[in-house]
């Protein structure tokens, strides 16, 4: 990875990883990939969250809370990403705002 794209991804850039590009082929048709995967925002609601809903709490304070529980879709696709199951360009693609 190069400095600016572990920047963008919010990984260390004093070691990049390797991270792929997609690269087409005949069996992929010439897309760079091969069959599809998710990646996941997943919230559970327990007991605290439900507190917070009942209490008609902001937006901003489910995200905060959530996060201290489980990744965000993006933090997931960089997961997939240094595990060269994608490209940085579908994971951008895919959770840009």
């Amino acid at each position: 990875a190069s400095p600016a794209e572990a920047l963008a991804l919010g990984i260390s850039a004093a070691t990049p990883p390797e991270i792929f590009t997609a690269s087409g082929c005949g069996f992929c048709n010439s897309l760079g990939f091969s069959g599809r995967t998710g990646i996941y925002e997943l919230v559970e609601i327990d007991d605290t969250m439900r507190a917070m809903i009942h209490d008609g709490a902001a937006e901003y304070e489910f995200e905060a809370y959530a996060r201290t529980r489980t990744p965000d879709i993006r933090q997931d696709g960089v997961r997939r990403l240094l595990a060269g199951e994608t490209a940085l360009e579908e994971v951008v693609r895919v959770t840009s705002e």
